[in-house]
This record gives C-alpha cells, structure tokens and sequence, in this order.
C-alpha cells in the first residue's frame, strides 16, 4: 500500500483551525488518497513541550539521554492531541499498513518498538536528534 508521511511541526499544534489548514493546503485529502489506496501518516512534532524539556533539562541537569526520553514523551502527548483533532485512529506501529486512510503515529512508540530493531538505529539519543530525524526515519521504515 502506498503511505504518504507528513510532519506536522509541534509549534502547528497552537492554530485552532489546523485540520482546516491541512485540508486547505491539500496535505490532508482523505478521500482522494483513499480511492487511490493510500494511507496518509501524520507525524506529530514536540514543538512548546520539547522547548520546555529543554529548559528543564538545562536548569536540572539532566543529561541528553534523559531529556531525549522526555522529548519523546511529548511527541506522544502530541499524538494523541492530533488524533483528537484530526480524528484519526492511532497507527497501528507493530504492524504493516492494511487500508487507505488517515492515521496519526506515536513517535515513542515507534522509536521503543520498531526502531532499534532497524538497520543502524537512530543514535545519538540527544536532541541531534529530532522530530524530523524521526519522521525521516519513519518514511523510511513505511
């Protein structure tokens, strides 16, 4: 099947008309990717969450590896927002795409089950790396 992955920056996550906005801009068209048997993966991003992660992390001394953890959380807190106000089911991250529609992935989820068992994972688990090394990362795996 074919999938359509698209980040959306966590900054994106404060306009109240966004699924309006991506529909607009025709990164979400549902139904026309469905008829051709596409499914379309948002990606959400950390935006705000990530920026006040940094900041504690910075303040507390909390090291890259325990803050990249906290950042991943609040790409998890993201997803589930998207859902909400996409109204899209969750991805289903343990097991291949089976129908055309609209979806929002968990960037934790993916990055706890999926990721380190692909080819080279992701390192170092620092804010080197990002939401948009996930996101590639998670076109790649789809």
């Amino acid at each position: 099947m074919k999938v359509r992955v698209l980040k959306v920056g966590g900054s994106l996550l404060r306009l109240p008309d966004l699924a309006r906005r991506l529909q607009r801009v025709g990164a979400l068209a549902p139904s026309e990717q469905c008829s051709v048997g596409r499914a379309i993966v948002v990606v959400p991003g950390g935006g705000p969450l990530a920026d006040v992660i940094r900041e504690y992390a910075r303040i507390h001394q909390l090291g890259e590896e325990t803050a990249h953890e906290q950042a991943l959380q609040s790409l998890a807190i993201h997803s589930q927002l998207l859902r909400a106000v996409l109204q899209a089911p969750a991805f289903p991250v343990s097991r291949p795409v089976e129908s055309p529609g609209l979806y929002v992935i968990d960037p934790a989820a993916f990055m706890r089950d999926i990721e380190p068992r692909m080819a080279g994972p992701l390192t170092p688990h620092t804010w080197e790396t990002t939401s948009d090394t996930i996101s590639a990362r998670i076109a790649t795996h789809l």
